[in-house]
């Protein structure tokens, strides 16, 4: 898949995030999973989001799980809401082999260019609207 159509596809995602989360108004939410959006099996996406948590854990940041997914859900990826700036948050996404991430500054829901680093980082709107809550997917 070419970049634009990618990075069109970001600006699609939303997030299952349980209703026990608390989340600050600034934060990164990044993935370990599909590297380079190249889809792996659920074991080697599972064994890379637990290098992402010794990574963070290593770096005592703190973070929640959620999940980073398309409208209708057919596709998931496990993430993390990371308490990180986007600097750090850029340089985790790339060490993990990923072509964007999101933060969320303000309450703001922001797409970030990792390894697309020839794009600029689009605003989403607010955060709250893309929040799909666990019991909703029940």
């Amino acid at each position: 898949m070419r970049k634009k159509e990618l990075w069109t596809l970001y600006q699609q995602t939303c997030f299952v995030v349980s209703k026990k989360t608390t989340l600050s108004d600034d934060f990164c939410i990044i993935t370990a999973c599909n590297p380079y959006s190249a889809n792996l099996s659920p074991e080697l996406d599972a064994a890379r989001n637990t290098k992402l948590v010794q990574r963070l854990q290593q770096l005592h940041l703190d973070y929640q799980p959620l999940i980073g997914c398309s409208e209708d859900l057919a596709h998931q990826e496990a993430s993390f809401a990371i308490q990180c700036s986007v600097a750090q948050g850029k340089t985790l996404s790339c060490e993990f082999a990923q072509n964007a991430f999101y933060a969320v500054l303000d309450g703001q829901l922001w797409l970030q260019p990792a390894l697309l680093d020839e794009l600029t980082p689009v605003h989403l709107g607010p955060f709250i609207q893309r929040i799909i809550s666990d019991s909703d997917t029940a």
